[in-house]
């Protein structure tokens, strides 16, 4: 409850970053809600149009304002689960087959074929590395530098001892070339917006820049791919989501459905292998065709907003390439 508050204090001290949550909101999740008046409805008065227009904006304001506040509390409840990590550590569980999985993975890291995680903020993704790590699992994975200063000092340390093992983009490639040459895991969060080379895709029913620095790395390792992730079920218990992500080879000559333009910036030869089609519903057993992994994971992590929209991370300018965010 505590943790609740707090973040509904964060709502109101940081109104800039509410309105940011807002409107992404309003551009993605509640677009739909939109609607058309039918033809039947421009033979009413105009006074008649013009209010059920305003009930409808009413009404996408109202759960606008709604799941702002519901992402705010949630991400102060985790806020608070992270400080308190050694207690949080028990709300998390995982399956004997998810054990062996991650087994298998470790196994075939230290074989010599190498392994790469496709996760991104979602739940308590820090605690769930920590957690992982207690389970004799560990990976090092790619997140932005660290705030210079003492917080960043701090910050770095506390990572450390819950055994949560980051390397920073800058200056970090040697590492990572490095740990899967050794037989080591690398995790990369898939769900920051991007400066760097990417594909434009839909993300949430809007296009957005989606990196390809995870499809050059897997295609230069010639790696085995994998989707970590978890959520907050209904009892307050975080759940672990793991999955391979296989190619399947099929007729790439039609049309492909993501509707993906290539950044023209872009050297890189996209992969034509792995997207969802637009009907699965559920994480398990995918159905695949033609694009790229970068492209499934986010269709695997749009999958997991759309249930739980309040567990993701929303401060983001997901739909906005990075320069744009110093304007």
């Amino acid at each position: 409850m505590l943790g609740r508050t707090l973040g509904l204090v964060c709502a109101r001290l940081l109104s800039k970053h509410s309105q940011l949550i807002k409107r992404q909101l309003e551009q993605t999740l509640l677009k739909d809600q939109d609607i058309e008046l039918d033809s039947s409805a421009l033979l009413n008065k105009c006074s008649q149009s013009t209010t059920g227009q305003h009930q409808l904006q009413q009404k996408t304001t109202y759960e606008c304002e709604h799941l702002m506040r519901a992402h705010w509390q949630d991400l102060g409840q985790r806020l608070f689960e992270w400080f308190s990590a050694k207690r949080a550590l028990s709300l998390f569980h995982i399956s004997p087959s998810q054990r062996e999985q991650l087994k298998q993975i470790q196994e075939r890291a230290k074989m010599g074929k190498a392994q790469v995680i496709m996760s991104a903020h979602f739940a308590q993704w820090e605690l769930m590395a920590s957690f992982l790590s207690q389970k004799g699992f560990s990976y090092i994975a790619v997140a932005s530098a660290l705030p210079k200063g003492p917080f960043g000092a701090w910050l770095g340390e506390y990572r450390k001892e819950l055994g949560v093992k980051v390397v920073h983009p800058n200056g970090g490639a040697k590492k990572i070339k490095k740990t899967l040459e050794q037989g080591g895991v690398i995790a990369l969060l898939i769900d920051h917006s991007t400066l760097e080379r990417s594909v434009r895709a839909p993300f949430l029913g809007k296009k957005a820049p989606l990196s390809l620095t995870a499809d050059r790395l897997i295609a230069s390792f010639d790696a085995e791919v994998h989707w970590l992730s978890n959520y907050r079920d209904n009892q307050g218990q975080y759940q672990i989501i793991l999955q391979k992500l296989c190619p399947i080879q099929q007729d790439t000559t039609q049309a492909d459905p993501t509707g993906i333009e290539i950044n023209v910036k872009s050297s890189s030869t996209l992969s034509t292998s792995n997207v969802l089609k637009k009907n699965s519903d559920t994480l398990d057993n995918k159905t695949l065709s033609p694009s790229t992994y970068t492209v499934l994971a986010h269709k695997l992590l749009e999958k997991q907003v759309q249930d739980r929209p309040e567990q993701w991370l929303w401060l983001h300018q997901k739909w906005a390439a990075r320069q744009d965010h110093d304007q």
